[in-house]
């Protein structure tokens, strides 16, 4: 689990004024007279929302799943927009608890809890991973990890413009036989990414969901330091690293589902209870 270092400059869910913009000329072309400019499509610029916030029903839980990876609780979890409009900036909060439904996470990771998904596109599925420290009652067995609560909570909806408007689809699919695990946890994955957008889009990390060879989630992570997977096109072979113990021992790193944020832009924010850290 990566985790950057912030200064906020203001509250992270507020569109912030010309991001992106694209739209300057791009070539020429004549009709046998005077040449005339021809203006690229993109517009690269946050669109306008239809829905406020405050509507998350249409962002399911397909599955989730977690493991004890030493002293973390790594958890994963996959959403489905079941909804016609594009999901955006999704806050999705992973909470680790015991039998009686107290937390069991070390209180200096709480800040770390919730993370925004950039998009969820109509009809897709995204993955979403989370590795917390566990408190020092757990990590000694006095107290157990029992469940996983993950709640959502959409921003904005917004309509589908695709990928003239910053909205197309970003996919991310891991390299076979790239994966790596440490015994203690640790490890790294390469991914090839795919990118549907006309124009460069900001990093806000990648997500990732375990399974073992059944195809059960049992983890999850989130690498917050920004990747060069959101320029057009997409890149190859980029690495992903797990630098705490993050990686079930029953993982099957081929089967990991993969999801690269990209976002018009990567506010500058401090980690604290409730905000997305990445």
């Amino acid at each position: 689990m990566s985790r950057g270092r912030h200064t906020r400059t203001g509250p992270w869910w507020l569109p912030v004024v010309g991001i992106l913009v694209i739209g300057l000329t791009a070539a020429c072309e004549s009709d046998g007279g005077e040449a005339k400019p021809v203006v690229s499509a993109c517009r690269a610029a946050v669109p306008s929302p239809v829905a406020s916030a405050g509507e998350s029903s249409g962002l399911r839980i397909l599955e989730q799943g977690y493991s004890q990876v030493g002293t973390m609780a790594s958890m994963g979890a996959v959403l489905r927009n079941e909804t016609g409009k594009v999901a955006y900036r999704t806050l999705v909060t992973f909470e680790a608890v015991n039998a009686a439904g107290r937390t069991v996470l070390h209180e200096s990771f709480r800040r770390f809890q919730t993370q925004v998904v950039p998009t969820v596109l109509p009809g897709a599925s995204v993955a979403v991973g989370n590795a917390s420290l566990l408190a020092e009652a757990t990590q000694r067995g006095d107290d157990d990890l029992d469940s996983v609560v993950v709640k959502v909570q959409v921003s904005q909806w917004l309509d589908p413009l695709g990928g003239d408007h910053g909205l197309g689809k970003v996919t991310a699919a891991v390299v076979a036989g790239s994966g790596e695990r440490s015994p203690d946890g640790k490890g790294s994955l390469e991914l090839d990414v795919a990118s549907a957008n006309c124009a460069n889009m900001a990093s806000r990390g990648i997500a990732l969901v375990f399974r073992d060879k059944s195809g059960a989630i049992v983890g999850g992570s989130l690498d917050n330091v920004p990747h060069d997977t959101c320029r057009v096109g997409g890149t190859t072979g980029e690495q992903v690293a797990m630098t705490d113990p993050e990686i079930p021992a029953v993982a099957d790193l081929d089967r990991t589902q993969a999801t690269a944020y990209c976002d018009f832009d990567r506010p500058q924010i401090l980690p604290a209870v409730g905000a997305p850290y990445n």
